[in-house]
C-alpha cells in the first residue's frame, strides 16, 4: 500500500467520524453572543461606521430584526461574525433608533437591544 492510498483511508474515517458526530448531535455549534458595544452616535450629515462583533461559529448572519434605520445608514453582514453600520445620516433623520440586533449560525439567535442616545443610530 502506499502513502497517499492510506492517507485517503484516514481521510475518508475522518470525515465519516465528522459527519456521524454532526449528525448525532454530539458535536454542537457554539451560539452566538455579541461583544461589541451596544450603542454608538453618528452625527447628522457626517459619514460614520460602527463594527458589530460576535463570537461563536460562522458561518453567522447579523441583521436587525423589526424597526428600521434612517434611508441612509445601512447594516452590511459579513458573514463572519462581524456587520458593519455606516451611512451619512440626513438632515431631518435625527433622534434616537431603537432596535434589536439578531446573530444567527446553525446554534441559536441571541437579541440584543441598541439604543443611540443622540443623532439617530445605533
Amino acid at each position: 500500500m502506499n502513502w497517499s492510498t492510506a492517507f485517503r483511508r484516514v481521510w475518508s474515517a475522518w470525515m465519516f467520524l465528522a459527519v456521524s458526530l454532526l449528525a448525532s448531535g454530539a458535536v454542537h455549534a457554539v451560539k452566538p453572543s455579541f461583544t461589541s458595544a451596544n450603542t454608538t452616535t453618528f452625527e447628522v450629515g457626517v459619514n460614520g461606521d460602527f463594527l458589530v462583533t460576535a463570537s461563536g461559529d460562522v458561518p453567522m448572519r447579523i441583521y436587525i430584526n423589526g424597526k428600521k434605520l434612517p434611508r441612509t445608514v445601512t447594516l452590511t453582514d459579513h458573514g463572519d461574525g462581524t456587520a458593519t453600520l455606516g451611512g451619512i445620516p440626513q438632515p431631518g433623520t435625527g433622534g434616537s433608533y431603537n432596535f434589536k440586533l439578531n446573530a444567527r449560525n446553525a446554534s441559536g439567535t441571541p437579541l440584543r437591544e441598541c439604543a443611540d442616545k443622540r443623532s439617530g443610530v445605533c
